[in-house]
């Protein structure tokens, strides 16, 4: 009986210590699987949300750019007009390596997007001001194009943090929101602008100093999405690269034996992905400039439109084209079409 009872003990002890180790390897699996990078999705909703802002900023103005210059500058001409449209470009170009450069630099991208947002408010209030001003207006514009345009660069930031930002598979749907935020930024400008016409010009005054109209109130809410954008840049944003976070080698110290992990690398980049992808965005924004830059006076001049009537029909056109973007980036995300 005392063998028999030595053996039922054993084969107890047996199945308790097996039962320990399978809840230990557990255990581990479930800490390392809270060790491995996440994608932090409230950033990347930030990243898209800012996207936006800055894509808005730049097509609010595609229909309304050229009639406001003639009626605050009869002595503007269409060879001017090209300048102030290029000029947005000359800043974007200039401040994105900038930026680029300033962000690997501090290895943040917060501070970046601090500055293009404040410069893209002080671009939108020069344009509020254009109307007050004594001296020649149209110089003004050019200015604030400028200045709104070169605080646009950031944008460049937002979609480099949304594939460093997640991990590798979640890097497509991450990047596809960052881009499809850009897309919808870009519907929804020349929209914003059509909601606005029937407010018409010269508008009304609030509090008897602020004049609202069909040209003003567009940047009047860009002014306010900088605010906002700022504030959940503050509060909802915050940097985590799950992308380039990989483990290095394991070592063991004298002390303990926990493991070190070697710094962050980054992958080279195929640099003929980059160029094919620089061609495409080049093509891609030399159409859109051209719109912008003759699609209001081209319908003035052939059809005889006012300056309200050429506004209403051209950001119509725009607010489709950036319609059908949008339904590009949305069915990319919702129905995972990476995959196929």
């Amino acid at each position: 009986m005392s063998k028999i009872r030595e053996n039922i003990l054993k084969k107890t002890l047996s199945i308790g210590s097996t039962k320990e180790k399978e809840a230990d390897e557990k255990s581990i699996i479930s800490v390392e699987a809270l060790d491995e990078p996440q994608t932090n999705w409230r950033s990347i909703y930030v990243a898209a949300a800012l996207s936006f802002i800055g894509s808005a900023q730049y097509s609010l103005y595609f229909s309304a750019l050229w009639p406001y210059l003639q009626t605050l500058d009869r002595t503007a001409t269409e060879q001017f007009f090209g300048y102030i449209v290029a000029i947005y470009s000359v800043g974007q170009i200039i401040s994105s390596p900038i930026f680029g450069y300033w962000s690997n630099k501090c290895k943040e991208v917060r501070l970046p997007l601090y500055v293009g947002l404040f410069f893209m408010l002080v671009g939108n209030i020069l344009y509020i001001a254009l109307e007050f001003v004594p001296f020649s207006r149209k110089w003004l514009m050019l200015i604030g194009r400028f200045i709104n345009g070169a605080g646009s660069g950031n944008v460049t930031l937002l979609r480099t943090y949304a594939s460093t930002g997640s991990t590798v598979k979640d890097r497509p749907k991450a990047i596809a929101y960052a881009t499809g935020g850009q897309a919808l930024g870009s519907t929804c400008g020349p929209l914003f602008q059509l909601v606005f016409t029937p407010i018409g010009y010269p508008g009304f005054k609030l509090f008897g100093i602020i004049t609202i109209n069909l040209y003003t109130a567009p940047a009047y809410l860009a002014c306010l999405m900088n605010i906002v954008g700022a504030i959940a840049l503050k509060f909802l944003f915050k940097e985590s690269y799950a992308g380039i976070e990989e483990a290095g080698p394991k070592t063991e110290t004298d002390d303990s034996s926990l493991e070190i992990k070697s710094p962050p690398k980054l992958p080279m980049y195929d640099i003929i992905a980059v160029l094919v992808c620089y061609g495409t965005r080049f093509t891609q924004m030399f159409i859109n400039a051209n719109l912008e830059t003759i699609g209001s006076a081209f319908s003035m001049m052939m059809f005889d439109f006012s300056e309200t009537k050429s506004v209403i029909f051209t950001a119509a056109a725009q607010g489709a084209i950036g319609v059908f973007t949008f339904i590009t980036y949305l069915a990319y995300i919702v129905f995972n079409l990476e995959n196929l």
